[in-house]
């Protein structure tokens, strides 16, 4: 491993594939640190606890909003 050079983990590539998915199927633009946020939620399976539902609603999520 260089200076320059992350390693890269199972769950990470997974997640880098689920992104590029969500991101072709979109039907508009997805703001792009929730679309990160989603594709991580989903390479690992955990729920999505946030105030701000509607685009991960968007993406077919079931949210979590404690605040409601």
């Amino acid at each position: 491993m260089t200076a320059n050079s992350l390693p890269v983990s199972f769950a990470d590539v997974r997640a880098a594939a689920i992104w590029g998915e969500l991101t072709v199927h979109a039907t508009g633009p997805l703001p792009l640190r929730d679309s990160f946020i989603a594709a991580i939620v989903r390479s690992r399976g955990y729920r999505i606890v946030t105030r701000d539902v509607v685009p991960f609603e968007r993406l077919g999520y079931k949210v979590v909003n404690r605040w409601n």
